[in-house]
């Protein structure tokens, strides 16, 4: 389910036009506490953090999103985007809950 909550936020997100990168989207995903990559303990660069953090985002979220044809990478516009299969799948399986609110999927990391 945190597949489809995860492509319900890059949804979001692309439609109030905010950023879509990598790092935005983790950041979104945590703070819809929809990441659940341990943090790399006991290391103290925080590069190779962020590093880790986006393969994990790659190989768990759009890379499955890809596979399952619910995006397609927009090869002009560097960015994926939302297929009508994976708005169907927003619109079938996403249910919002009680304190569900659209705005912290659009939450702004700061940089």
């Amino acid at each position: 389910m945190d597949l489809v909550c995860g492509l319900r936020i890059l949804s979001a997100r692309i439609k109030n036009k905010k950023p879509v990168k990598g790092p935005d989207m983790i950041f979104a995903l945590k703070e819809n506490d929809l990441w659940y990559k341990e943090s790399n303990f006991g290391h103290t660069d925080p590069t190779s953090e962020k590093q880790g953090e986006a393969v994990f985002y790659h190989r768990n979220y759009v890379e499955r999103w890809l596979k399952e044809k619910w995006v397609v990478k927009n090869e002009n516009r560097k960015r994926y985007e939302l297929t009508p299969l994976g708005q169907n799948i927003i619109d079938t399986f996403h249910q919002p809950s009680a304190e569900y609110d659209e705005k912290k999927y659009l939450v702004i990391r700061s940089r």
